[in-house]
């Protein structure tokens, strides 16, 4: 008996794959043959079979295949000989549509050949366009077109995704000066909308393509290199609460850490984020120093190292730092009252208070 394993509209009309049990009497192989050959008949959603494994189907199996086929006015396409890698093309019947389901698949692609093109060169920068439920060879001539047209294409299963990047506006001599380069990057980068990627940077020096990826770091873009050009998206902004040092000064610093620290009671602690810069860390320290309170800086990679002064990992280079911060307004009445109950962090705070 054989087993429908899938269904596919990647034909013109819609077909079963099957396999037979080849390891019975004629008699049996030929009543299950007949048995899935009517089933085809009565469906009317399915209009061709595909007999799966053919290699394993003697000549006499072959035979009964094409005579319940005639018997029931259908139509068979033969497998024809074994290769020498002893395999072979799938056996197919047809239902009583004649050639017009072989006649209607080529048709089928010879339009997708012609209108393939037709599509993708109407597409404009960053977008894409999606075709579904193709054939391999369909597949296979979308990715060629595509090549053709110096697009990018994928496949998803049976369906080819084809993506149109952005590019340099204008063909544009190179600009001798960098104060003339980073201008002109400048207005491409500019002219890019929130989600948008633009590929830059072919042909240019080292020194230019890390000028690029200065200038896309400053903006909070992504970018990446991908052989000869280097693909830079717009990110959406990200909303933070951490001061920017690019934009705030050190008033607006630190009346952020004062905002930080307004609720904090004597006796209770604040971490500040583990991202500040050197900058910022100092006037969290200066800060801390006129209220008369505890603070240290801790590592990043866990304990080791608390406390003031530089922190340096086995390379030799420093490490990046957080705050632990102690809301109590006098250091010595904490340093007694941590003495008096065995306290052991009264051993670490620091005594210049940094």
């Amino acid at each position: 008996m054989g087993l429908c394993l899938m269904s596919s509209g990647i034909l013109a009309f819609p077909f079963d794959r099957i396999l037979f049990n080849t390891a019975m009497d004629a008699a049996e192989f030929q009543r299950n043959v007949g048995t899935k050959l009517r089933e085809l008949l009565r469906n009317p959603d399915r209009s061709e079979l595909k007999v799966l494994h053919t290699r394993e189907l003697t000549q006499g199996q072959c035979e009964i295949i094409f005579a319940e086929a005639r018997r029931l006015g259908m139509r068979c396409i033969s497998p024809g000989e074994c290769k020498e890698d002893g395999s072979r093309q799938p056996l197919i019947v047809y239902k009583n549509l004649g050639s017009l389901v072989h006649s209607k698949r080529v048709l089928q692609d010879i339009e997708l050949r012609h209108r393939v093109p037709g599509r993708l060169e109407d597409m404009d920068p960053g977008n894409e366009c999606c075709f579904h439920g193709m054939s391999s060879f369909q597949r296979r001539l979308v990715h060629e077109v595509a090549a053709d047209l110096a697009l990018s294409s994928r496949s998803e299963g049976q369906n080819v995704c084809v993506r149109q990047a952005l590019e340099q506006a204008s063909k544009r001599p190179r600009a001798e000066r960098d104060e003339d380069f980073l201008e002109e990057l400048r207005g491409d980068l500019d002219a890019l909308k929130e989600g948008d990627e633009i590929h830059l940077g072919r042909g240019l020096s080292s020194y230019r393509r890390k000028m690029l990826h200065e200038e896309v770091e400053r903006r909070g873009w992504s970018s990446r290199s991908e052989g000869s050009h280097i693909a830079v998206q717009r990110l959406a902004p990200v909303e933070s609460e951490q001061p920017q040092t690019q934009k705030l000064g050190e008033a607006e610093v630190r009346e952020w850490v004062l905002r930080e620290l307004e609720h904090l009671r004597p006796g209770e602690s604040h971490a500040f984020p583990l991202t500040l810069n050197s900058f910022q860390r100092r006037l969290v320290h200066q800060v801390a120093e006129e209220k008369g309170w505890v603070h240290e800086t801790v590592d990043v990679e866990g304990e080791k190292g608390k406390g003031r002064g530089k922190h340096q990992g086995k390379d030799g280079k420093g490490k990046g730092k957080g705050f632990k911060f102690q809301g109590t307004k006098q250091r010595k009445e904490l340093q007694g009252r941590a003495a008096d109950h065995g306290d052991e962090r009264s051993e670490r705070l620091p005594s210049g208070g940094k």
